[in-house]
């Protein structure tokens, strides 16, 4: 089942730092949170990288997204981001846009 934007926000502020495996989340830390997590769609979809919808996010892009949000928002939580979140993230999900999928196709011969 595909996480929400919550979960992914949560899932950011983890990544973070911010909150701990077992916290829950302060309401105007999960909206910028959640802000960021939209951030990195529109970042994604601007490369042409998106082949799920924000309310449908497909399993293979819940992590990347999660990186690129922690990356976009770790000013605004003051801390410090890891440099290669965005690259990592990025990577992931041109590799799975872009795997090469073999079909079996019926053929007749006469």
């Amino acid at each position: 089942m595909a996480a929400n934007m919550n979960q992914l926000a949560i899932r950011t502020l983890q990544k973070l730092q911010v909150i701990a495996a077992n916290e829950s989340a302060a309401p105007e830390d999960l909206e910028k949170a959640v802000e960021k997590v939209r951030a990195a769609q529109y970042l994604l979809e601007s490369e042409g990288l998106v082949r799920w919808t924000l309310n449908d996010v497909a399993n293979y892009a819940e992590e990347p997204l999660v990186m690129i949000a922690a990356y976009l928002g770790a000013s605004d939580f003051d801390q410090k981001a890891d440099p290669a979140w965005m690259a990592q993230a990025v990577t992931m999900v041109q590799r799975a846009v872009h795997l090469v999928r073999t079909y079996t196709v019926q053929t007749e011969y006469f």
